[in-house]
């Protein structure tokens, strides 16, 4: 594991001042400054460990749009190394940090303890395996086990953050069975933000480029928008311009970079 420090730009609405001299005072930008640990190198299966660009463009929206999340509970799905949830846990009531890994989780918490030092419990960090488990959480006592308390705050839930999940078909599989569960079980649920990156591979079968990844995720939200028509449940599934989302920290922003919203309306 390496530890790279990472820092943020808060987007501003520039103000100023005239001094006696009458001189501009430019109010100067907020900065964020995080030590994230981290790897740079991995197999698929640890892919997780990575810092991946997908997250980066979450966080810049979480941060260009803060008071949609403001005083929320929200839930991180493939959180990985925690930086989305530490980003927004500036925002939110509460956050749950998730992921499958035990050793990912460590360094999840190590990266959260190391970066907020006045957020007290606001970031849990809890296991969900989404092969064993969808909505049904385990309640034990264990470091990274669900509680009984969480239990109860999740009925409080609002938003579903998820970034760099879509790279495996039968994980994404899963990642909407829980996506579906939460939803249907969970009735304040009404946002969920998905990012990605197309990584564009040439297929010497077809001798065309494509990323069937990407394309499988469109199927899965195609098959998401059946299952709520059919639960009556009123929503928009879309995609998010990112063109006008300010860039806060620096990293390639290509065309590759996509943002989902699922919105749906509670009555």
């Amino acid at each position: 594991t390496i530890k790279s420090q990472i820092q943020f730009h808060i987007p501003t609405i520039t103000e100023y001042t005239i001094d006696a001299d009458g001189d501009i005072n430019v109010s100067r930008a907020q900065l964020i400054n995080l030590t994230i640990i981290h790897r740079e190198l991995t197999t698929v299966n640890e892919c997780g460990f990575q810092l991946w660009n997908g997250c980066l463009l979450l966080c810049d929206y979480l941060l260009n749009k803060p008071e949609l999340f403001e005083n929320k509970t929200i839930l991180e799905l493939g959180a990985g190394i925690g930086l989305t949830s530490i980003i927004v846990s500036r925002f939110a009531e509460l956050v749950y940090c998730t992921d499958y890994n035990i050793e990912l989780l460590q360094i999840a918490q190590q990266n959260i303890e190391n970066n907020l030092y006045e957020i007290d419990n606001k970031v849990q960090i809890r296991c969900l395996d989404w092969l064993k488990h969808s909505h049904c959480l385990p309640c034990t006592s264990d470091l990274f086990n669900w509680t009984d308390k969480d239990i109860v705050q999740l009925n409080d839930l609002e938003i579903i953050l998820a970034a760099d999940v879509i790279y495996d078909d039968q994980l994404t599989d899963e990642f909407f069975n829980v996506l579906e569960n939460f939803i249907l079980n969970y009735k304040n649920v009404h946002s969920i933000y998905i990012a990605m990156e197309k990584r564009i591979n040439f297929y010497v079968e077809t001798l065309s480029a494509g990323c069937p990844q990407y394309d499988y995720l469109i199927q899965k939200l195609e098959m998401l928008n059946k299952t709520l028509t059919k639960n009556a449940i009123e929503h928009n599934i879309y995609q998010i311009n990112v063109e006008n989302i300010l860039q806060c920290t620096p990293y390639e922003r290509t065309k590759e970079l996509i943002l989902w919203e699922i919105k749906i309306k509670r009555q």
